[in-house]
């Protein structure tokens, strides 16, 4: 009688031992299942967000590209208008006793466009026309 009695009592500690380990194994999952929720719930919130910072980060990139099609447009440029100044004066010093008057008035239509061109905001290629124009006008004064 006594092997049955130690067979029962190997039988219930294996028994018991087996329940533990159910018991842990079901603890193991239940943390593993909120783990995962919680992973998930965070994986969803995150390719959320992910997306909206992709959005956003699209739209920026669409409104720099914009801004700076814009400001190529708009820039403001310099316009160099130091030669033409110095022409002019040139032009309005010289001796008019010596050229004929042709010359003179193709000089004085060459200076009054120069001049025009000088007060009235003109593009930097309207300035260097003027001045060619100008230069032009002065090296074609003929002597009388």
């Amino acid at each position: 009688m006594r092997k049955i009695k130690k067979k029962n009592r190997k039988k219930f500690y294996f028994t018991y031992l087996l329940a533990s380990i159910v018991i842990v194994l079901i603890i193991i999952l239940a943390i593993l299942l909120i783990n995962i929720d919680h992973f998930n719930g965070n994986s969803i919130n995150s390719s959320t967000n992910n997306a909206k910072l992709t959005q956003k980060n699209k739209s920026n990139n669409d409104k720099k590209k914009k801004e700076k099609e814009l400001s190529d447009t708009i820039e403001p440029t310099i316009i160099n208008n130091d030669t033409l100044n110095d022409v002019i004066e040139d032009a309005q010093s010289i001796d008019r006793t010596y050229y004929t008057e042709e010359s003179l008035l193709n000089l004085d239509q060459a200076l009054e466009y120069a001049q025009n061109v000088l007060h009235n905001n003109a593009s930097q290629q309207d300035v260097n026309d003027a001045t060619m124009n100008l230069v032009n006008a002065i090296i074609d004064l003929k002597s009388k």
